[in-house]
């Protein structure tokens, strides 16, 4: 983990949001970890530089995660994959 932001349990799934920092790339990744199984999984990614996500929260339905982006000041909506299969 470099820089995790937003921890939020949702059912068996811990999320969170964390900062990619390899080859001097940038971006940020959603990744998720199963409570049952203990297996991790990335859920989706962005080299994107000029996105700064500070905060996240995760539909009723757990079909989607909000994300606020304090750098653009929008906030993004990403589908999730709700299955335990990869992407």
């Amino acid at each position: 983990l470099q820089r995790p932001r937003s921890l939020i349990v949702k059912g068996k799934f811990l999320y969170w949001m964390d900062r990619i920092t390899k080859r001097r790339r940038g971006g940020f990744k959603l990744e998720r970890y199963n409570i049952n199984t203990k297996s991790k999984e990335t859920v989706c990614s962005s080299h994107n530089t000029t996105m700064q996500p500070f905060a996240m929260d995760i539909s009723d339905k757990g079909d989607s995660v909000y994300v606020s982006d304090w750098h653009n000041m929008v906030v993004w909506k990403l589908t999730l994959n709700t299955t335990d299969g990869k992407r």
